[in-house]
C-alpha cells in the first residue's frame, strides 16, 4: 500500500498537497487525479478521493488538515467522539469547529470556525 493510500485510509479519504508531495507525488499527479475526477478539491491544497457529497467526518478531516496543525474542538469534537452532552445536536450542523495555536493567522475555509488557544 502506498503512502498516499495509507493517508487516505486513515484520514476519511482526505489528503493534502503536502502529503502527496511528501509521498513522492507531484502537482501533475494531483492535476491528473482532479482531471480524471478521481479526486475533488475540498479546500485549496486539500482533496477527497471522490466527487460526491462529503460526509460530516470528511468535512471535519478536511478542515483539520487544511488548518494543520489543528484539532477538532467544541461541538465538532464532542460530536465526533460521541461525548454525551445533554444537548441534542442537529444532524444538519454545518460548521466545523477547529482549534489552532493562538499565534497563527489562518483564514478559515468555508464552513469552518477557528478558535485560537
Amino acid at each position: 500500500m502506498s503512502a498516499i493510500s495509507r493517508a487516505l485510509a486513515v484520514q476519511e479519504r482526505v489528503i493534502t498537497r503536502a502529503q502527496v508531495l511528501a509521498a513522492g507525488g507531484n502537482d501533475n499527479d494531483i492535476a491528473r487525479m482532479l482531471r480524471r475526477r478521481e479526486w475533488a478539491q475540498v479546500h485549496p491544497g486539500t482533496y477527497v478521493d471522490h466527487t460526491g457529497p462529503l460526509t460530516l467526518e470528511q468535512r471535519e478531516s478536511a478542515a483539520v488538515l487544511h488548518c494543520s496543525p489543528a484539532a477538532l474542538t467544541g461541538r465538532s469534537a464532542l460530536r465526533r467522539y460521541g461525548v454525551p452532552t445533554g444537548r441534542a445536536f442537529d444532524d444538519a450542523e454545518t460548521t466545523v469547529h477547529v482549534s489552532v495555536d493562538r499565534d497563527r493567522r489562518i483564514a478559515p475555509p468555508p464552513g469552518t470556525k477557528i478558535s485560537r488557544t
